[in-house]
């Protein structure tokens, strides 16, 4: 009886065929739409399939209310070992838009769900669900994640995707989280939660999850007033740092987490706050990094150069490539300022780890910036929060699977935009005071990867 798979006959020994020591080539799809006709290389009898679902998108509060929002939730993810032949034509290949982005809506607005990536009918993993907004000290919960489907793969795995941060009441207005990570190898991780043990709340933002990694928030066992805070995003497989805090705290911004440690926060905080460094790399990466991070296409398709970063044992390996940059990636700095004579108040970005979170609380200039930084390869964005007049206010986005970070503000801001996840990511959700145009965090588009090596 031929088993083989769409009727092409099996692969030499097949009941032994063992996964590569290393995959040396691979085709990522990471733009929503419908692919066609990838044909099996010469000499290639197996291939490693991973498919995410696309990151929903996180809510909209009501306009100038200071009603919460929560991040939208992130894909799900699949991964396993295909037997093909060479020259097998494989079939359809889609990769699920993000969750639209909410523009500008009047009213609360729960986020929009991510579409649907797949592989033929192998493979199958829902997008993640959009956050949601509620009234002014009223729990809500983050989107939930997608769900993954398997059939006819070898050494297969499958899991949900990481929710939006989850709010709940204890006198908070002006409370947003950041998006879920999309599954993956490990627990799925979560947006930054809010979840106070009491206290008098205003304007706080969490971070978005990196891929494995919870981004930043509040714990339970905190009493906090006041605000603004603003926390950094999560890591490859490591939180970032929240706040544990038996007494009150008035103000301050958190750092992303790097894959060597969670990034931090002060505990010995001001009435203007105080910020932290972000965690360090395993090989020691600086928390700013020197190399700056290409394209993540580039990961896929261009070949390391001497210096880039990437450790040399795996330099021709894609998929390990992506694990290399994770160890050396740091948590970016987080940005305090409470004077009221600068202007720009920009955080770190990570350096393959989580962005740093960052807050204003002093009347600037009206060409002022107040930008929290980015996450790096699988690091989330950090939150922005911020009770100061503004002219541009971005919180940041996410990483290749990684959710971006949310943005509070009650006060006045031309442009207010909340982080989008990247690829699989939940999008940070968005609550703000009076704008011209406020962009809740888009979910970010799903991706399929597909990784083969010579002779196997």
């Amino acid at each position: 009886m031929n088993r083989g798979t769409y009727g092409y006959p099996l692969p030499p020994n097949y009941a032994t065929t063992l996964v590569p020591p290393r995959w040396t080539n691979a085709r990522a799809y990471t733009v929503a739409g419908t692919y066609t006709g990838f044909v099996v290389p010469a000499n290639v009898f197996q291939i490693g399939l991973m498919v995410v679902g696309a990151g929903g998108s996180g809510a909209m509060a009501q306009s100038n209310t200071g009603y919460v929002a929560t991040g939208g939730g992130g894909g799900g993810f699949a991964f396993g070992i295909l037997d093909v032949t060479p020259g097998q034509v494989l079939p359809t290949i889609t990769v699920g838009a993000g969750g639209a982005a909410l523009l500008t809506t009047g009213a609360g607005t729960n986020g929009n769900a991510g579409g649907t990536s797949s592989f033929g009918t192998i493979v199958s993993c829902t997008g993640g669900n959009g956050g949601n907004t509620a009234s002014v000290n009223t729990n809500a919960a983050g989107g939930t994640g997608g769900a993954a489907t398997v059939t006819g793969l070898r050494n297969s795995v499958a899991s949900t995707g990481g929710r939006g941060g989850t709010i709940t009441s204890a006198a908070m207005n002006y409370k947003v989280t950041g998006g879920g990570a999309p599954g993956g190898f490990f627990a799925s991780a979560n947006g930054g939660d809010l979840i106070p043990t009491s206290g008098n709340l205003e304007t706080c933002a969490t971070g978005g999850a990196g891929w494995g990694g919870n981004g930043s928030g509040i714990s339970t066992s905190s009493t906090l007033n006041f605000g603004p805070f603003a926390f950094g995003g999560g890591a490859f497989n490591v939180n970032g740092g929240s706040i544990f805090a038996s007494s009150s705290i008035t103000s301050g911004a958190g750092a992303g987490a790097g894959t060597a440690g969670s990034g931090y926060y002060g505990l010995s905080v001001s009435a203007n706050g105080s910020a932290s460094i972000g965690g360090n790399g395993i090989i020691g990466a600086p928390a700013q990094p020197l190399v700056p991070v290409a394209a993540v296409a580039t990961y896929f398709t261009i070949q390391p150069t001497a210096g880039s970063g990437f450790l040399s044992s795996t330099a021709s390996n894609p998929y390990l490539m992506l694990v290399d940059l994770n160890f050396g990636g740091a948590g970016g700095n987080s940005f305090i300022q409470a004077s009221a004579t600068a202007n720009n108040y920009i955080a770190g970005n990570g350096g393959n780890g989580g962005g740093g979170g960052a807050f204003s609380n002093a009347n600037a200039s009206p060409n002022s910036l107040c930008i929290a930084g980015d996450g790096g390869m699988c690091g989330g964005g950090g939150g922005l929060a911020s009770n100061n007049t503004m002219s541009v206010g971005k919180a940041g986005n996410g990483g290749f699977f990684a959710g971006g970070g949310g943005y509070s503000s009650s006060t006045t801001a031309n442009i207010a935009n909340a982080g989008d996840g990247g690829n699989g990511g939940g999008g940070g959700g968005i609550s703000v005071g009076t704008t011209a145009l406020r962009v809740s965090g888009a979910g970010g588009a799903g991706a399929v990867i597909l990784f083969w090596t010579d002779g196997y």
